[in-house]
């Protein structure tokens, strides 16, 4: 089709849901990261810049680590957020528990406090949106790895919250020690 002079950036117009987005979009949500790839050496960009979403964070929701890196090798912004919520791939990932797509966005030089339009920071999505999980093991992994990452613990929502007032009122308690001795750390006799 490309050959034929389709716009490998052409946009759907026709189903409800699915106005603005552009056929790599549709590959990565697909989990297809060879058609990902042929969209994009055919001059695909890995921005759907014309669309609200980003397409890294379609990748880093779904913890696809393997399209994430060629995006990420391909160009993509690892901090671009989706128009609407203001959500960045690292947010996304934190907020599905994805401790390993946190670590390789983190390497990549995302801001690990790069916040939603709601004031939420990945480490507090974590402990906002990370539920379902059983037990509270695969959150404490997800934090630590944002707090190896540098996190601050002191950064508060548009709520007023922070991540430890949060771990605290889901029942969070080896969460709300991590943070708490993560908050020393960082300013001795801090509270957050």
């Amino acid at each position: 089709l490309v050959a034929a002079g389709v716009d490998p950036n052409c946009l759907a117009s026709s189903t409800e849901g699915e106005a603005g987005k552009t056929p790599i979009f549709d590959a990565v949500v697909s989990g297809e990261v060879d058609a990902a790839r042929l969209l994009h050496r055919l001059g695909a960009s890995v921005e759907s810049p014309r669309w609200g979403d980003s397409v890294l964070r379609v990748a880093a929701s779904a913890g696809r680590q393997d399209i994430a890196t060629f995006l990420i090798r391909s160009g993509a912004d690892v901090d671009r957020r989706e128009r609407e919520c203001g959500i960045s791939p690292l947010c996304s990932a934190a907020s599905r528990l994805r401790a390993d797509m946190c670590r390789l966005l983190l390497a990549e030089g995302a801001d690990v406090d790069l916040p939603d339009n709601l004031g939420n920071t990945p480490l507090i999505s974590v402990l906002n949106y990370g539920l379902g999980a059983p037990g509270e093991g695969r959150v404490l992994e997800t934090v630590r790895v944002l707090l190896e990452g540098g996190a601050d613990v002191t950064k508060v929502n548009r709520e007023g919250l922070t991540a430890v007032d949060i771990a605290r009122s889901r029942g969070y308690t080896k969460v709300v020690s991590l943070l708490l001795g993560a908050a020393a750390a960082v300013e001795p006799g801090a509270k957050p």
